[in-house]
């Protein structure tokens, strides 16, 4: 594939944060009086941040109301992006080979644009994308393509020459159906299997020095 445009999730993809992820919405949880409720942050994966705050408050009763939820974990969020989350490994280099060629990017996410824009600045990252489109302001999460496509719309690329890295096989399933070629990249300790990625990736890398453009 000659590549023209690339589509970026960044939790997980980018920046090395779904651990620190993992456990802000058990531990909001639990400070909110429902401890041990991985079940349901886990049920809830695929829906935007603020749909999930709205989802785990009508379920358990957490904070005062779904938007208050929301609140108190924004501002978690910030704390967290600004202490705990890195880069993963090589990807500044593999974002800068991106930029050498001319190849415009994209941040598609289910967080904020704003707390992504920021965590991004910290390790100097923001520079190398065009714009860092939100699922939580289109209001759906990645069941569904729109922020793909939205993406997509922004870079003005052709979809059969823009890959979209991910890490979430829903979400990798999510823009396979909708016609964009996937990248899957699988986290080290990764609890998630190979076989969960494969059925809608041409590629799933566990490093960013394994990803070979010139072979999707």
């Amino acid at each position: 594939m000659e590549v023209t445009g690339a589509i970026f999730d960044c939790d997980g993809t980018i920046l090395d944060s779904m651990g620190p992820w993992d456990r802000i919405f058990i531990d909001l949880l639990a400070d909110e009086g429902h401890p041990g409720r991985e079940d349901l942050v886990i049920l809830a994966e695929s829906m935007n941040v603020h749909d999930e705050c709205v989802f785990l408050h009508d379920v358990t009763g957490a904070g005062d109301s779904g938007e208050d939820l929301y609140e108190k974990l924004k501002a978690r969020l910030k704390v967290m992006y600004a202490t705990q989350v890195k880069p993963f490994p090589k990807v500044r280099d593999f974002l800068e080979d991106l930029r050498s060629r001319g190849i415009p990017m994209v941040i598609a996410t289910t967080t904020e644009a704003e707390d992504v824009r920021s965590a991004l600045a910290a390790h100097g990252l923001d520079g190398y994308f065009e714009a860092i489109v939100s699922s939580s302001d289109l209001g759906i999460g990645k069941e569904f393509p729109d922020v793909y496509e939205r993406s997509l719309a922004r870079l003005g690329t052709s979809k059969e020459t823009t890959p979209v890295f991910e890490d979430a096989p829903f979400a990798c399933e999510t823009a396979s159906k909708a016609g964009f070629t996937v990248v899957g990249f699988v986290r080290p300790g990764d609890r998630r299997d190979l076989a969960d990625f494969e059925p809608w990736c041409a590629q799933v890398a566990d490093s960013w020095e394994a990803v070979d453009l010139e072979a999707l």
